[in-house]
C-alpha cells in the first residue's frame, strides 16, 4: 500500500493538534483567555496552583508553643493502708468483720481459739505455785537449822558436850539451804514470768483494729491455722479512712519526662458520672514496666478535692495539659489530608522515617509538597519540629 505525501503531511498535521499542550502554553493560553476578558479553562495541572479565588481562603501558618494533653487511666486506693495480723499462732476462732464494713480504733476483728492458751495459763500457775511452795519450805528448813546452831554454839564450851564436828555439820547444811532457797526464788521468777506471758498471748487471742478505717481484704477463713513462730501472719488490709486517698497510674515513657513533682491534673470518674476533680503528683517513680503497649513508669498522686462518693478501687482518667517550651509552626490537623486536583497523577515524594507530606502553597500561589517531622498534636493542631515548610507557605482551607 503507497500513500502520497499529501496525506503524510495531513496525518502529521493532526497529530499536533490532538496533542496535550505543555504546562507553560496551559497557563499562558489560561493568561490569554483571562486578558481578552473570557473565563479561563480549568487547568489540569496539580501543580498549576489554586484559582486565585480559592486562595484567598488559603491561610498563614501559626508559630506558637502547643498546648496539648495526655489522657492515662489510674486507680484510686487508700494511702494509709495498714496490715493487721496476729501476734501468736493458734486457729482462727471467729471473724466479726468482713471487706468493706468501717472499723473503730480498738474494734474487735477476729478471735484465735482459746482453749490451748487457757490450758498455759493454768501450767504457769501451777508451776509458779509450786515453786512458790518450795521456797515457803526451804526457809522453814532454814529457820530449823538456824535455831539447832544456835543451841550448839551455846553448848560447845561445855563438857561432855557435842563435838564441834556436829556443830560444823550444821552450818554446812545452813549454807546448802540458803544455795537452795536463792535457786527455788530464781525458778519462781521464771515462772512468774512465764504466767505473764501465758495471760498476754491469751489477750492476744482477740485482734483489734489499730486504727480507725475500712476493711479492705480479709487473707484468712474461720478454722485457719496462723503460725506466728517467725513472722506476724496478716488476716486483714485495711485503710486509714476515705480522707486519705490516692491515685496510683503508669505514663508511657514518652510522657513521663514531661510529668513534674506537684503536677496537678484533673481526672473523672466513671462511677462519678464524669464529675471534674483535682489531684497532685507527690511521686515519679524510675522503676519502668513494659508490656506489648510500650514502657510505662509509676507515679502516686494525692487528691486535692476529696469527693465522698470517691471509693478506693474506682477508675479514673487522668488529664495532663502540657505547653511546648518553644513555638514551632502549628498545622491544622486535617491539613495533612488536603491535596492538589488530579493529585493521584503526580510522582509520589519519598520521606526519611518519621516525616510525612503536607501540600501547601507557596509564596508565587502553586502547590508544592513539603515534608515534615510532626511533633506533639492536641484536637487542633500538630506541632511542626522538622521539614522544608516555609514561614511564607499558605495552608488550604478544610
Amino acid at each position: 500500500m503507497s500513500y502520497s505525501v499529501f496525506s503524510i503531511g495531513v496525518f502529521i498535521v493532526l497529530l499536533s493538534a490532538c496533542a496535550p499542550a505543555s504546562k507553560e502554553e496551559t497557563l499562558n493560553r489560561q493568561a490569554s483567555a483571562t486578558e481578552q476578558g473570557g473565563a479561563s479553562e480549568p487547568s489540569t495541572d496539580p501543580l498549576s496552583g489554586p484559582t486565585a479565588d480559592a486562595l484567598a481562603n488559603f491561610t498563614p501558618i501559626l508559630k506558637s508553643p502547643l498546648k496539648h494533653s495526655h489522657t492515662a487511666p489510674g486507680k484510686v486506693q487508700l494511702s494509709g493502708l495498714t496490715q493487721v495480723g496476729a501476734e501468736v499462732s493458734g486457729r482462727i476462732d471467729r471473724i466479726f468483720v468482713k471487706p468493706g464494713d468501717q472499723v473503730l480504733k480498738g474494734q474487735i476483728l477476729a478471735s484465735l481459739e482459746k482453749e490451748p492458751f487457757l490450758i498455759d495459763v493454768d501450767s504457769a500457775k501451777a508451776r509458779l505455785m509450786a515453786a512458790q511452795s518450795r521456797i515457803e519450805t526451804l526457809r522453814l528448813d532454814g529457820e530449823r537449822l538456824q535455831k539447832a546452831i544456835e543451841r550448839r554454839k551455846g553448848e560447845i564450851g561445855l563438857e561432855p558436850l557435842v563435838p564441834a564436828e556436829e556443830a560444823f555439820n550444821l552450818e554446812n547444811q545452813k549454807a546448802q539451804n540458803e544455795t537452795q532457797i536463792r535457786v527455788a526464788m530464781a525458778e519462781a521468777k521464771l515462772n512468774e514470768a512465764a504466767l505473764r506471758r501465758a495471760r498476754f498471748n491469751l489477750k492476744q487471742t482477740d485482734i483489734f483494729a489499730p486504727v480507725e478505717g475500712q476493711i479492705i481484704t480479709t487473707l484468712k477463713a474461720v478454722g485457719e491455722a496462723v503460725n506466728a513462730t517467725q513472722s506476724i501472719p496478716i488476716l486483714f488490709e485495711m485503710g486509714s479512712g476515705t480522707k486519705d486517698l490516692k491515685i496510683t497510674a503508669k505514663i508511657s515513657e514518652e510522657y513521663f519526662p514531661l510529668i513534674a513533682m506537684g503536677a496537678k491534673p484533673d481526672f473523672r470518674a466513671k462511677a462519678l458520672k464524669g464529675k471534674k476533680l483535682q489531684a497532685r503528683v507527690v511521686e515519679r517513680i524510675l522503676r519502668p514496666t513494659s508490656n506489648k503497649q510500650g514502657v510505662f513508669y509509676p507515679i502516686e498522686l494525692r487528691i486535692e478535692t476529696p469527693d465522698p462518693g470517691l471509693l478506693p478501687g474506682m477508675n479514673v482518667a487522668l488529664t495532663f495539659i502540657f505547653t511546648s517550651d518553644t513555638a514551632h509552626f502549628l498545622v491544622p490537623n486535617y491539613a495533612f489530608f488536603q491535596s492538589p486536583p488530579n493529585y493521584e497523577i503526580l510522582e509520589k515524594r519519598t520521606h526519611q522515617p518519621g516525616y510525612r507530606s503536607l501540600w501547601v502553597a507557596d509564596a508565587s500561589g502553586a502547590w508544592v509538597e513539603r515534608s515534615v517531622l510532626p511533633g506533639y498534636a492536641n484536637t487542633i493542631h500538630t506541632e511542626i519540629l522538622g521539614g522544608d515548610l516555609e514561614e511564607s507557605d499558605l495552608l488550604p482551607p478544610r
